[in-house]
């Protein structure tokens, strides 16, 4: 394992960190007053004192494989032009103005390396866009949009910054560089406003910033564009106050500060478009949780895979998380995929009709099953197959073997999809060899608004 220096150890800072620890590497932080999360960590190594000034003298703290920068912005900065005189790899989530690349040659002559804008946007974002133009080619549009934010509105800014308050207004007061008619161009910051909806949270307003960065030399595109999202009224108000002279920035400082008890949520969709109209789509959402806010998950979490995919994804190293979720219950579309996980969860149903020999009606329709991805299947039943989903109804189409059906058999059906089920019913009903065990509510049942 790798020997890890951090410089930073913020709400972001913190969080990759710990990631990193977990991970098995050795791992140090270097910062004047770091998260609690960090300082007890058993695996951390803790350097108090300026990050800046133990910059150029890292190796009096241990072996240096690996620095990762996650100072604030300008200070990232300064951070960056010392440790590229250091023969460092390095990472850099400092996300400045002045990008590392136009430190390359002095990088180049002192054996330097940088990963730079390792971050959800711009990173992984770049990555997206860059997947997009090795499978479309030269893009006819590349749009991203993101944005960390409370998950409702709230008094006053709606508002507070998952990261530096300082790096936030830089964000909103530096010029956008984006691609129009194949050409780079800048445009003033905060322009291009318009109003989209994020799903789960209605509508939100966004407008352009400086995100595309290395993504504007290395994918050809007809347009190109960054935008960050925010609650509506937000960034009027900025622009209210910065146009009357009234902007505060100690005053921002205090009210977008970060609330830990205030629920947040970080949401990005990345679209890319062929000169054909063919489109590719991406989106990320996260709502935080107890290890960290949702923009430190969505910057230190690598997150990948499936219930399908979960024996390949789990062999590889750098996975962090891996998001199998359906394994719990499994439902039609998995069935046919060989996995080691059998279905658990069935929709308990009885005949109410024989009309005739090759026919059942059971009380099972839309409104306690569905059927996004087809029909269900019936269990243990040969010679049955679902035919017909009706509002309250469901028909069953009899071979010789299962016409001894009658009136007020039990059968047992196997949803396509079982997110889509389990959402309109209020209890599971557990059940191990034929005997109830549990009755659970099924807590997110009615809970939409």
């Amino acid at each position: 394992m790798a020997s890890i220096h951090c410089l930073g150890a913020g709400l972001v800072g913190s969080y990759v960190a710990c990631r990193l620890a977990d991970r098995g590497h050795e791992v140090h932080v270097h910062d004047m007053n770091p998260q609690s999360s960090v300082v007890f960590h058993k695996d951390i190594t803790i350097h108090h004192g300026d990050a800046l000034d133990h910059c150029g003298k890292l190796y009096e703290f241990g072996q240096v494989d690996i620095v990762v920068n996650m100072l604030p912005g300008e200070i990232g900065k300064i951070a960056m032009n010392t440790l590229n005189e250091q023969r460092y790899r390095t990472v850099d989530l400092s996300f400045s103005d002045d990008t590392p690349d136009r430190h390359d040659e002095k990088a180049r002559d002192w054996g330097a390396s940088i990963l730079w804008d390792v971050g959800i946007a711009p990173g992984l974002s770049n990555m997206l866009l860059a997947e997009a133009y090795r499978k479309l080619g030269p893009l006819a549009k590349g749009e991203i949009r993101v944005g960390g934010n409370p998950t409702g509105p709230t008094q006053g800014w709606n508002y507070m910054a998952p990261f530096s308050p300082k790096d936030v207004i830089a964000e909103y007061t530096r010029p956008a560089r984006v691609i129009r008619d194949s050409e780079e161009v800048v445009l003033p910051a905060l322009s291009e406003r318009h109003m989209i909806e994020v799903p789960e949270h209605g509508q939100m307003e966004a407008f352009l910033t400086d995100g595309l960065r290395s993504v504007l030399s290395s994918i050809p595109a007809v347009e190109m564009s960054e935008y960050t999202i925010r609650w509506p009224g937000h960034i009027q108000m900025f622009i209210d106050q910065r146009d009357a002279g009234t902007l505060d920035e100690n005053e921002l400082l205090h009210h977008w500060w970060y609330d830990h008890k205030t629920p947040e949520f970080t949401w990005m969709e990345v679209r890319a478009e062929d000169r054909d109209g063919t489109e590719m789509v991406w989106r990320v959402a996260d709502d935080g949780g107890g290890d960290g806010s949702s923009t430190a998950r969505t910057t230190g979490t690598v997150s990948a895979g499936g219930t399908s995919t979960h024996d390949i994804t789990s062999k590889v190293p750098e996975v962090t998380e891996i998001q199998a979720g359906s394994y719990i219950f499994m439902d039609g579309q998995y069935v046919d995929q060989e996995l080691a996980f059998g279905p658990a969860l069935t929709i308990m149903t009885q005949v109410i009709s024989r009309p005739v020999a090759d026919r059942a009606i059971l009380d099972v329709g839309l409104k306690s099953i569905a059927n996004d991805y087809g029909p269900p299947r019936v269990m243990d039943l040969d010679g049955a197959e679902f035919t017909k989903l009706s509002e309250e109804h469901g028909t069953l189409a009899l071979e010789e073997s299962a016409q001894g059906l009658v009136h007020g058999d039990v059968v047992h059906l196997l949803p396509s999809h079982a997110g889509t089920t389990i959402n309109i019913h209020d209890y599971y009903f557990c059940v191990r060899n034929g005997i109830l065990e549990d009755v659970v509510e099924v807590a997110g049942r009615g809970k939409f608004r």
